[in-house]
């Protein structure tokens, strides 16, 4: 029986070595995947965000227009009378 055991032990420790190695790479990897997933979501987010912005400038500027155009303010000095 110890001598079953003491072979357990040295095989263990032989190829247990090796599995950690093998799962701490793929633990690596994994991780490595994740980041390059949740990169490319912040990236996608980040662009959407932009054209809402360049979407939201040009609502401003046509609001802008319409608010100092001479016309507009003679129409609200006449409503106010």
């Amino acid at each position: 029986m110890t001598d079953v055991l003491v072979v357990l032990i040295i095989f263990g420790a032989i190829f247990g070595r090796g599995m950690i190695r093998a799962f701490a790479a793929h633990r690596e990897k994994i991780r490595i995947i994740e980041l390059d997933n949740a990169s490319s979501q912040a990236e996608r987010a980040t662009s959407e965000l932009l054209e809402k912005v360049e979407r939201l400038s040009g609502r401003v500027e046509v609001l802008e227009k319409i608010v100092t155009d001479e016309k507009y303010q003679l129409d609200r000095k006449i409503a106010n009378l």
